[in-house]
């Protein structure tokens, strides 16, 4: 169960109490999030060290997009109790925007540019910056001091710097920023620096990843599916986020027609899936056994009606019209056996042994009925 953590933060926790909290920290998020116990780690540890050093714990979680790194920032601040502001950036965004914007009132009475700065970026404890890192090398430059100092200063305007802890999520790679001077100086407030993806697991791990996600967005997905969605996925790098909709595909296309499956919406999606021919086969045998257990039904058929000819009283009568009959149910038997045989041979060819069996059947039924309708003519 979660300790208090309301009442007591995590600088003021015993060595126990905050191995209870990590793990509970985890547990919690490891029912929505696959594989991130170590992005787990550098999010405590970065909140941790920001009651001993604000504004210089701060993390980036980098990496190509649909591996969740946003909404698992969002469900960590959630879970240690911390109200986060996001701020999205981008190469639009401007110091301006950045700073609150100007209060006009006080450029409009005193000319003086001040900023609204319980509105800016640094007017919270908690930060989510999204995609800082594709802002202008302007806007980058602003930020370092204020992270630095914890002062916002200029025309007379002096403001404390609220921030304590900001994680940026972006699809930048910081590294990239190395020959920047005012950007790299501006990352060394950001020391811990993870990119999220699921390049540290192995193709089992992943594979175990992707039917986490199949379970979780579609528990009653059926298990073909699932393999046909976590083998493809991991062949095909998809991301998790990719997945999800493939998912969401399958959920609308199934009930449109049950036989659809997760290779339909993979292809809706431009990829293959994994086993195709596999995948093919095994919808053949559904049709196949779909129209077996017709055919079936039709010999059932036959033979009841056969017996309830020479059970009948008056079977001299009813004779003929029941051969009929049961000779039209054995046609249409044959011609769905025949149709299935088509359709089948070419991908499924040992189910044609199966075919050829009930085939046999209505064949013996067939001669059966040719005596009883010879000895009916002859008043046998």
């Amino acid at each position: 169960t979660k300790i208090t953590m309301t009442n007591k933060k995590i600088n003021q926790m015993t060595d126990s109490e905050l191995q209870e909290f990590a793990t509970w920290i985890k547990t919690e998020i490891a029912k929505e999030f696959y594989g991130v116990d170590h992005v787990v780690d550098v999010l405590l540890t970065g909140y941790y060290l920001s009651f001993v050093r604000p504004r210089m714990s701060n993390v980036i979680l980098w990496g190509r997009g649909g591996f969740g790194k946003s909404e698992l920032v969002r469900k960590f601040f959630e879970l240690i109790g911390e109200a986060a502001r996001v701020f999205d950036f981008s190469k639009e965004t401007t110091v301006e925007r950045l700073l609150g914007g100007q209060n006009l009132a006080i450029w409009r009475d005193e000319g003086i540019e001040y900023f609204n700065l319980d509105l800016s970026v640094f007017s919270h404890s908690y930060g989510i910056w999204e995609e800082a890192l594709s802002a202008p090398a302007s806007v980058l430059a602003m930020m370092r001091n204020p992270l630095a100092s914890g002062t916002f200063s200029q025309n007379q305007q002096v403001y404390a710097v609220q921030s304590k802890f900001i994680v940026i999520c972006t699809n930048a790679t910081p590294s990239d920023f190395q020959g920047d001077r005012d950007t790299a100086a501006l990352l060394e407030r950001f020391p811990y620096q993870l990119m999220v993806d699921w390049s540290h697991l192995d193709d089992s791990s992943k594979s175990a990843g992707y039917r986490f996600i199949c379970k979780k967005i579609m528990p009653t997905m059926k298990s073909s599916d699932a393999e046909i969605f976590a083998e493809t996925a991991v062949g095909e790098d998809i991301s998790p986020r990719t997945l999800i909709s493939a998912i969401s595909a399958l959920k609308f296309l199934v009930k449109m027609n049950p036989l659809n499956s997760a290779a339909d919406a993979l292809q809706m999606m431009g990829y293959v899936a994994a086993n195709a021919d596999v995948l093919r086969q095994q919808r053949q045998r559904i049709v196949l056994d779909a129209a077996l257990n017709k055919c079936t039904k039709s010999i059932s058929d036959v033979t009841h009606n056969v017996v309830s000819m020479f059970n009948s009283p008056n079977k001299d009568k009813v004779g003929i019209p029941l051969l009929q009959a049961a000779q039209q149910l054995l046609d249409a038997a044959k011609f769905e056996i025949r149709n299935v045989a088509e359709s089948v041979k070419a991908d499924v060819p040992d189910a044609m042994d199966s075919l050829t069996v009930k085939l046999s059947d209505i064949n013996k039924i067939e001669i059966q009925l040719q005596g009883i309708a010879g000895k009916l003519a002859l008043g046998g």
